[in-house]
């Protein structure tokens, strides 16, 4: 399970989990801004570029 993996080297590399959490944060706040712009792109016929 590379989850898993990823969260134990990241911990002995010394991030607390409030860094990963903001860092899926961060993730997912992209993504949502994302999301109306490749809407936008597909309601035109066009992929947006990311």
């Amino acid at each position: 399970r590379p989850t898993v993996s990823a969260v134990r080297v990241a911990v002995k590399k010394g991030f607390s989990f409030d860094a990963i959490a903001g860092q899926v944060r961060v993730l997912v706040d992209a993504a949502l801004d994302d999301i109306p712009r490749f809407c936008d792109g597909l309601s035109r016929g066009k992929y947006p570029v990311f």
